[in-house]
């Protein structure tokens, strides 16, 4: 039995996978977990989960900054002999592996490809942060335009919130989560508890150990044109913060697509297959480069 723990990028995964840790559950042995400057107490995921992920992402024409917009029927036409193939090289399905967290927020855009390759509909814990937060977050970290960074945002949790009917989740929304940390880790295990994985955790000392310094956030206004598209945005985030430390059953939520989002996705989607092109385009000189060495 496992758990996934995801929600856009610079939600609060990272934080929310150390709790998950804390309380018992495993990611298992063999490639190490990965520590960055922007995560400098850990990103608690597993090397060969995130790029396995990347990998699937680009199979299906995208990547964690350019989300391909998949067909439901793409899914189910998925070769089950290299989903075979996928399991026996992930460590998560090694034999006897049980109570287990995967954390990494692509997971937020390969739902339908998780539920294939564990053959059920794994609770998940969506760590969600108002969009504002995310967009500055992404263009400190990455340079990341605010307009796009926004229509990340969105095209994460659309994707997920599509996929959640069958299964049960947890919102944990991080400026709920750092005004009383105790009560989000106490709502945290109570979820995991429920769905049948055995944690157990001190929840008043994680919350004191929480470094709220590490999470920057409470950005109350964006410049220029980019405050105008959050606006946006702000319906669809208080519905989710809402929802805040409560159990969710089988809830299917469609969010709306602004149309300046999805022309920023359209974007990005364009500058993903330039990159591809040009990769090729290299790799296809380097090896005519070799072949002229050796002739």
């Amino acid at each position: 039995m496992g758990v996934l723990i995801t929600g856009m990028h610079r939600s609060g995964t990272s934080m929310f996978g150390q709790w998950a840790d804390t309380m018992g559950l495993s990611a298992g042995t063999g490639p190490g977990f990965e520590t960055t400057s922007a995560n400098p107490r850990g990103l608690y995921e597993r090397r060969d989960v995130v790029e396995f992920n990347d990998r699937w992402l680009g199979v299906l024409g995208g990547s964690w900054w350019a989300p391909p917009f998949v067909k439901e029927q793409t899914w189910r036409s998925i070769d089950e002999q290299h989903l075979d193939q996928d399991r026996r090289n992930l460590d998560l399905f090694a034999a006897g592996f049980r109570d287990w967290y995967a954390k990494d927020p692509r997971l937020s855009l390969l739902l339908p490809l998780w539920d294939r390759l564990t053959l059920q509909r794994l609770p998940i814990v969506v760590g969600l942060r108002p969009p504002r937060d995310v967009a500055m977050s992404l263009n400190v970290r990455n340079g990341t335009t605010l307009r796009r960074g926004l229509a990340l945002w969105v095209a994460y949790n659309r994707a997920l919130l599509r996929h959640t009917g069958g299964r049960d989740f947890m919102i944990l929304d991080l400026p709920a989560t750092t005004r009383d940390p105790a009560d989000a880790a106490d709502r945290m295990l109570t979820f995991l508890r429920d769905v049948g994985l055995p944690v157990s955790a001190d929840t008043t000392a994680m919350a004191s150990g929480m470094e709220t310094d590490l999470i920057r956030q409470d950005c109350e206004r964006l410049e220029g044109s980019a405050e105008r598209l959050a606006e946006d945005l702000d319906p669809i985030y208080r519905e989710l913060a809402d929802m805040h430390g409560t159990a969710q059953t089988d809830t299917v939520h469609r969010l709306p697509l602004p149309d300046w989002a999805g022309e920023a996705l359209d974007e990005l989607g364009e500058f993903w297959d330039l990159t591809v092109q040009l990769d090729i385009a290299r790799n296809s000189a380097a090896a005519r480069r070799r072949w002229w060495g050796s002739h």
